[in-house]
């Protein structure tokens, strides 16, 4: 499946995560998958589904996440069984950091933020 991976920007460069303005209408009841890195240590922190500007909010002041530097996000919108599929298959594929269940649904491959194969 193609989505659409957001980014940020004139550049078109990844958003930083702290920020995004999670206050733009373009959030709004829009549900989807995001993934959260840090350039710092060059790995997937957190994978995750759900309406974005809610789960976004809780990750920004999450310590967990914060005690990682340079830490980037992207996001997609998706619905439905196609959003649980796509968290499980990038979960499978990037193995986060943070948080290891993933639904138990078969996996929705995607095209990946990053280009890789």
């Amino acid at each position: 499946m193609k989505v659409s991976w957001y980014r940020c920007g004139m550049n078109n460069e990844f958003c930083l995560l702290d920020k995004v303005n999670l206050n733009l209408p373009m959030f709004d009841d829009k549900n989807g998958v995001y993934i959260i890195w840090s350039n710092n240590v060059k790995r997937v922190l957190k994978i995750g589904s759900g309406q974005i500007r809610e789960r976004l909010m809780k990750h920004i002041n999450n310590p967990e996440i914060l005690i990682y530097k340079d830490l980037y996000v992207t996001w997609t919108f998706v619905e439905g069984k196609q959003m649980l599929g796509i968290e499980k298959y990038l979960g499978d594929l990037y193995e986060p950091i943070i948080g290891d269940r993933f639904p138990d649904v078969t996996p929705v491959v995607v095209n990946l933020p990053f280009g890789e194969v």
